[in-house]
This record gives structure tokens, sequence and C-alpha cells, in this order.
């Protein structure tokens, strides 16, 4: 056994020892926690660095990809800059006259010109141009039309029964036969809008549709069969004859004519634009005075209906909203004469600017508030600008159309 004495020694000793221990691992611990903050900080440092080299070729492969779609369907106005002369010079030589002659420069310039066009025009049916379409619309205005003594039209000469608005919400809003991304259908409409407002695009997609659609609205036509009376009412069906085939054709040209004239005054008259504008303002001001208006009828026979009608307070709270709701009235129709005002004015600035135009005012009006929509955009009025262009051209193929299928038939 320890003596006492040895006990006394050793006792302070182990203390010693002990506390000597405890600041070792204190210290080891001290490295531990400090190695284990500094890898962290590394692994954070790591992580960012990577998420930020995956995101700059996360975006340069977006960027690449939008490029190429550009490329493919709209104006080539992204296209690579092509070296200038002075970047390559080998690519012009000089005449003995003088003058340069077109090298490897203008053979570039024209291929690259081709493969542009080829890449749109395969773009364009590809995403929205189908035959279906085509045919489509031609059946559609073959419909449309209503001879003289038919059951649908009983008058002595032709109709056609056609809008903007029913064109629009069959082509623009249904996509009818339009082909486009797998997306939700408003978005789809954006898209195949965004590249009809392409000048260039419009152009080609004219381009690859004008002909066929001339031949195959003129076969419709011939195709069609309509419902006639006879003199005891009795109905019988029969096939257009080549008058009434030559007089659809004229009314669809008078149509797109008249669309092209609306089209026209409205992307380059800005006096027009403006009255748009005030047009559509006021038509909003008709609508919340018209909600505040129905609140207050609202609240009104309410309080009509609640049998307290004895009460003197009820009285009071009746004859409040009886004042509210006379108050609203008066409000919305001073809205209501100031819209119709903008309006008369619009119409009439229109039929001014556009040489007697003869759509009626709510084909104008629609029409007027479609291409305010269209305008709203970087170079928007080019498009519309192309449109009209383009809608008096077709409207000029018809009518030589009509022309020539009236001397065929002779």
């Amino acid at each position: 056994m320890m003596s006492t004495k040895q006990a006394s020694v050793n006792g302070p000793y182990r203390a010693f020892v002990n506390l000597r221990s405890l600041k070792t691992i204190s210290m080891i611990g001290k490295k531990i926690q400090f190695f284990v903050i500094v890898t962290a900080i590394l692994l954070a440092a790591f992580s960012s660095w990577y998420v930020y080299r995956q995101s700059r070729e996360l975006t340069a492969i977006n960027q690449n990809k939008s490029e190429i779609y550009s490329q493919d369907i709209r104006t080539g106005q992204d296209q690579p800059k092509r070296p200038s002369v002075s970047e390559n010079a080998t690519d012009t030589l000089p005449a003995e006259n003088g003058t340069e002659v077109r090298g490897k420069i203008g053979a570039d310039e024209d291929q690259h010109k081709e493969n542009r066009a080829a890449r749109m025009v395969s773009a364009i049916q590809d995403m929205f141009l189908t035959s279906f379409v085509v045919n489509d619309l031609a059946g559609y205005l073959a419909d449309q039309y209503h001879p003289a003594g038919s059951r649908d039209n009983p008058g002595s000469s032709g109709t056609l029964e056609v809008s903007f608005k029913s064109l629009n919400a069959r082509y623009g809003l249904e996509l009818v036969g339009v082909k486009h991304s797998d997306m939700p259908l408003q978005k789809a409409r954006e898209e195949v809008l965004a590249l009809l407002m392409d000048p260039e695009v419009l152009r080609h997609a004219y381009e690859l549709a004008a002909e066929d659609f001339v031949r195959t609205l003129t076969t419709e036509a011939e195709q069609s069969e309509k419902v006639f009376l006879d003199d005891r009412g009795a109905k019988k069906r029969a096939a257009l004859n080549p008058e009434q085939v030559r007089e659809m054709l004229r009314l669809c040209s008078g149509y797109l004519r008249e669309l092209s004239r609306v089209f026209e005054i409205l992307a380059w008259e800005r006096s027009i634009a403006s009255r748009i504008g005030a047009y559509l303002q006021a038509e909003n001001r008709v609508e919340q005075s018209n909600y505040a208006f129905q609140q207050m009828k609202y609240d009104l026979e309410k309080l009509e209906g609640n049998g307290q009608a004895d009460q003197t307070a009820h009285r009071i709270k009746l004859q409040k909203a009886r004042s509210r709701k006379e108050a609203a009235a008066d409000e919305l129709r001073r809205a209501i004469q100031k819209r119709e005002r903008i309006r008369q004015d619009l119409i009439a600035g229109i039929r001014e600017a556009g040489e007697a135009v003869s759509l009626n005012s709510h084909e104008i009006l629609y029409i007027s508030k479609w291409v305010h929509r269209r305008l709203q955009g970087e170079g928007r009025a080019v498009g519309i600008r192309v449109a009209a262009d383009l809608l008096e051209d077709m409207s000029g193929r018809l009518a030589r159309q009509a022309e020539a299928y009236s001397s065929s038939k002779r």
C-alpha cells in the first residue's frame, strides 16, 4: 500500500498532469474545429465557383440556341456580321479599269442569303403555314358567299358574310390548322403572331401561299353547292354557275382591298392611332362606371328587401342608397356618351383617310383595336404596312382571276 507521505506527494503531481492533459485536448479540439471551418469555407467556395461555371455554360448554350432559332425563322438581323473588305483583303480583286471585281465575299453573301431564305421557308412551313390552312381559309370564304336568290340571301345580288373578327377567331385565337409548339394556346398565339409581325417572314409566307390560295379558292367556289328556293318554296341544292364564281372572287377581292386600306391608315396616320388610344381609355371608363352602377343597384335592392321600411334610420339609408345609384347612373351615362363621341370621330377619320371605306362601323372599330394592340412594340408598324401591301396584292390577284375566269367561260 502507498504510504501517507507518498499520497501527499503524488496528489498535486497528478492534478498537474491532468491539467496539462486537458489543455492538450483543448488545443487539439481547437485545431480540429479550425480545420473543419477552413474545410467548409473551401467547399463553399468551390461550390460557388462550380455553380457559376455551369451557369455560364448554360447561358452560352441558350444564347446559341436562340441565335440558331433566329437565323431559321426571323429576318436575319441576328446573323453574324460578314467580314468587311479590310478584314479579308483577299476577297476582292482590283480590275484593270479601277473597279472592284466581286470575289469570294459576293459569292458567300449570295450563298448566305439563299441558305437563310431556305431555312426561313422551311421554318415557316414547319411552324405554322400548312396546306390545311390554305384549304380551310379558301373553303371558309366559299361557305360565306351567298348568291342572289339563295336560302340565306333572297336579295338581287350576292353577298359575302365574312368579318375580320370571325377570321381572327378562327385563325388567330383557335389557330385552326396552324402548327405551333407544344405549349399553352395563349403562348402559341404569341409565338405565331410574333413571327407574322416580322416583315420578312410575312413576305415569305405570302409568297409560299399566294398562288395556291387563288387556285384553291377558285376550285372551292366551283365545287360549292348552295341551297336555293324555287317558286313554290321548295329547297334544292345547286352548284355555283360561272357568273356566281366570278362574283364570289370579286367580292373577296373587294373585301381584302378594304382591309388593306384600313391597315394602311392605321399604320401611317398617327392622329388616328391617338384616337384609338383615347377610345380605349373611354371604353375602360365605361366598364368601371358600369361596375360602380351595378354595385350601387345591388346595395339598394338589398336594402329594399330587408323589410325594415318603417324605421327612420332605415329610410335614411334607403334615401342615401338611391342617391348613390342615381349618381352612378349619371356617371355611366356620361361615360357612354363620351365613348360614343370618340368612336364616331375615329370611324369618320378612317373613312375620310381611306377614300370612302365601306366596311361597317363595327368592323372598322374591331380592326382598329386589333391593329392598335399589334403596334405596341418596337418596329411593329413595318409589319402592319407590309400586311397592308400584301392584302392589296392579293386583292389584285383575285380581281385578275375573276376577269380571267370570266374570259375562259365565255
